[in-house]
């Protein structure tokens, strides 16, 4: 469950809608499931050992090549920058739909804003 602190609201809709559904008719469901399965797997193993931040964009790593996040590259014509935004939304979906529940904003490191999203678990 991802929830804007501000509001305190459920977040229920998916930024940039009409890119991520033009992206998921280029790939296949068991490509894009296993992208999720990997990207929740990530999310509660950090869990396990008391982790609950996440940045998107350091979930992945920057070589896809041979790993379950290669497919998103495939169907956005190897355009690193959509691929980016693509893995972006997907770890929002992923967020979204998880059963915890999950805060996320904009920061920065040593006063470097970090490009990608960052989550954090909303403690009951």
């Amino acid at each position: 469950m991802l929830i804007d602190v501000e509001t305190e609201r459920n977040i229920t809709k998916i930024p940039h809608e009409t890119e991520f559904r033009n992206f998921k008719k280029k790939i296949s469901s068991e490509d894009y499931q296993k992208i999720v399965d990997k990207i929740n797997n990530i999310i509660d193993n950090d869990m396990d050992i008391g982790k609950g931040i996440q940045t998107a964009g350091w979930i992945p790593g920057n070589k896809w090549e041979g790993t379950v996040f290669e497919p998103i590259s495939m169907a956005c014509g190897g355009d690193i920058e959509m691929s980016s935004k693509i893995f972006g939304l997907i770890v929002w979906i992923v967020f979204m739909e998880r059963k915890d529940r999950w805060g996320f904003g904009r920061y920065s490191v040593n006063e470097i804003p970090i490009k990608s999203m960052t989550y954090f678990k909303i403690k009951d």
